[in-house]
């Protein structure tokens, strides 16, 4: 174990207990099928689950002329439910200040839907053991950041402090929602950031389990975007193949394979690229050594505060056919420092910790995401490397989807307000109740702003 896993190891007791029993499966738009050639031959085991003995009730269907929905993602779980859902971007609104000394705030409109589980009919309630993967693992902060890439600021959920109400983001509550879940149902839910500059008309959706999504644009206070079509949110996932055929890591001194990783795909923005890659583990696997080495993560100084503590950083990107020096490093963006540290650092990429569990089984399947500089224009393909991995050459670039083609003109309409109650959190909503009542301004003061800097390493 190296110098710098022996002192995370050291700065983390108890941090097993934070570790999700599922493995957050970073699936973007796509499914991928279980079976795969190669090295991921070998289906997974997962638990079975029993299936809900009541009737299913009559819902109506996640269809809507009115939802506007900006783009989607889907994604799988892995607590071996093997729930899958779809991610939506709804709207990102602006909340005018309650007055001239306090600031406004920005909304964040998104949903979730459950496609299907085994075992379960639509109309069927969830067990209340579903996770979402949404969360940064050691503080539970709601992991979806908003990035204006001409800016170049990080824009983070606002924050509540309050020891009598204890730790929240001003959201409607993301664990409510993983205890109501149901087969075929949508639910609509927020979470409020810091105002974004009058100049700031669209910003990108940076999400630890997916591609990021591509300019979302941001309306008016008072207003929210339109729909273009009806949203069919429970529309089944389309079955895409990875990029790549799966590349074997073995440790140093291992007479063995212990890992199989492959490359599932990678998306050009105009402002940044999104990699998704997977790792399936041959036997089982000691995580801490993983958590802060290849071939999921980078070696970083050990005077670096990061977060998440375990970010999967090791990837990098080439453009093919350029020089070897000029490969791109996973981005990263400033956060306030912790422990008496100068500087703080916060990667755009996965939590090992959060998702990495599931490679301590043999068969254990770990999807994960990283964000990077945008590649140069007409980019058509790229070489991605990771530490003690074989590179993968002549990987296909696909292109993101630009957000704002998805809606409609904004219009304006009144809508009500909530205001955060710990003992009772704001629930999601249906699709009916679009547009949704936003936080009460009046309450922005209570809660902490968190606004960093991108940058490309940490020094």
């Amino acid at each position: 174990m190296s110098r710098r896993s022996r002192a995370r190891a050291l700065r983390a007791p108890g941090r097993w207990a934070l570790v999700a029993a599922a493995a957050a499966l970073t699936l973007s738009g796509c499914t991928y099928a279980d079976r795969e050639p190669g090295l991921f031959g070998t289906t997974a085991p997962s638990e079975s689950p029993t299936p809900v003995p009541s009737p299913p009730a009559v819902l109506p269907r996640a269809v809507s002329a009115a939802l506007p929905v900006a783009g989607d993602r889907t994604w799988t779980t892995a607590e071996g439910r093997q729930v899958s859902v779809r991610f939506a971007v709804n709207a990102i609104r602006r909340i005018a200040p309650a007055t001239v000394l306090v600031a406004g705030a920005t909304v964040l409109d998104w949903s979730v839907t459950v496609l299907g589980a085994p075992g379960y009919a639509a109309g069927s309630p969830l067990p209340t053991d579903i996770d979402l993967g949404l969360t940064r693992g050691e503080s539970g902060e709601l992991a979806l950041d908003l990035v204006d890439p001409v800016g170049r600021r990080v824009y983070r959920p606002l924050s509540q402090q309050d020891r009598d109400q204890g730790p929240h983001c001003l959201c409607t509550s993301l664990w409510l929602a993983q205890q109501r879940l149901v087969v075929g149902e949508t639910q609509l839910l927020q979470v409020a950031y810091p105002a974004l500059p009058a100049s700031v008309d669209a910003v990108d959706l940076q999400l630890p389990t997916a591609a990021s999504f591509s300019h979302v644009p941001v309306t008016a206070a008072g207003q929210a975007p339109t729909a273009r079509g009806r949203a069919d949110l429970t529309r089944p996932a389309p079955v895409v193949r990875p990029a790549t055929r799966p590349h074997a890591y073995r440790p140093a001194g291992s007479r063995s394979d212990t890992l199989a990783v492959r490359v599932d795909r990678v998306v050009a923005l105009p402002t940044s690229t999104s990699l998704e890659w997977t790792v399936r583990s041959m036997a089982a696997q000691d995580l801490l050594p993983l958590a802060y080495g290849p071939p999921l993560a980078a070696d970083l100084p050990l005077r670096i505060d990061v977060r998440p503590t375990a970010p999967a950083d090791g990837a990098r990107l080439r453009a093919a056919g350029l020089p070897a020096g000029d490969r791109s490093r996973v981005r990263w963006s400033s956060v306030p420092p912790s422990g008496g540290r100068d500087t703080a650092y916060a990667c755009l990429c996965s939590d090992v910790w959060l998702h990495g569990d599931v490679l301590r089984r043999t068969g254990g399947v770990l999807h994960l995401t990283a964000t990077f500089a945008a590649l140069p224009v007409g980019t058509r393909r790229v070489d991605v490397s990771l530490p003690g991995v074989a590179p993968f050459t002549d990987v296909p670039v696909g292109t993101a989807e630009d957000a704002a083609t998805r809606l409609g003109p904004p219009a304006a309409g009144e809508v009500g307000i909530w205001t955060y109650d710990q003992v009772d959190p704001p629930p999601g909503r249906t699709v009916a109740e679009w547009p949704t009542p936003l936080p009460a301004a009046g309450q922005l003061p209570g809660y902490d702003a968190s606004v960093g800097d991108l940058v490309a390493w940490p020094s």
